[in-house]
């Protein structure tokens, strides 16, 4: 339940370094619009997005063939989750 009840946040990224979005972390976050799983395999449960009461219509951008992708095509049409193909790689960049 990270982002619970944080009704500021409108979109978030969550990096590929995560790899479980859990239980409710995005319930009462009534102003969420989109979501994106730079993971391929970030595994997400499903309480976490399907959990709002709020009911609307929520992106989630991730790579074809993605648990994220897995995750809108079990579960998108029962809670407004709509799918949407990530179109370029986010880049990290470290400082030596």
């Amino acid at each position: 339940s990270a982002f619970r009840d944080c009704i500021s946040i409108k979109k978030i990224i969550v990096p590929e370094s995560v790899l479980l979005i859990d239980n409710w972390s995005f319930m009462g976050c009534e102003n969420l619009s989109e979501i994106s799983v730079l993971g391929r395999s970030t595994i997400i449960t499903v309480p976490a997005i399907t959990g709002r009461k709020d009911k609307k219509k929520v992106s989630i951008i991730g790579l074809k063939g993605s648990t994220a992708e897995e995750y809108c095509n079990k579960y998108g049409e029962q809670y407004s989750l709509q799918f949407k193909k990530q179109k370029r790689r986010f880049l990290s960049f470290i400082k030596a």
